[in-house]
């Protein structure tokens, strides 16, 4: 699922809601009892840091966690932070570079597999 990037910025907070309102669902299969999982990948702040935070609190109050990965130099890390499950600094990834990505996946995935 991607976020439009329009003017350099990127609907962040309306990718996080669709995933709260459209697929971790029972509808969609979504079981109580599976890990509920969102990988945000980013490259630009979004039209609306207050409210990207507060949807992905939303998400946060459903027991879904997000992981957040920050692409080159024009990401916003209080953003990403913000969003991001705790402990923050065990979900949030920074890379220069979509090349330098897969040096993390390990990292990544054993961020939420690992219960930290």
């Amino acid at each position: 699922m991607r976020a439009c990037i329009r003017n350099g910025r990127t609907n962040l907070e309306a990718a996080l809601r669709l995933v709260r309102t459209d697929v971790f669902t029972s509808s969609r299969g979504a079981r109580d009892s599976a890990a509920k999982i969102v990988i945000v990948m980013t490259t630009t702040p979004s039209f609306n840091e207050t409210e990207t935070v507060l949807e992905a609190e939303r998400l946060h109050a459903e027991g879904i966690s997000i992981i957040g990965v920050g692409i080159g130099q024009s990401v916003s890390h209080s953003e990403l932070e913000g969003v991001v499950s705790y402990p923050v600094s065990n979900n949030t990834f920074y890379v220069s570079d979509y090349a330098r990505l897969s040096g993390y996946v390990d990292a990544i995935v054993n961020s939420e597999c690992n219960g930290t």
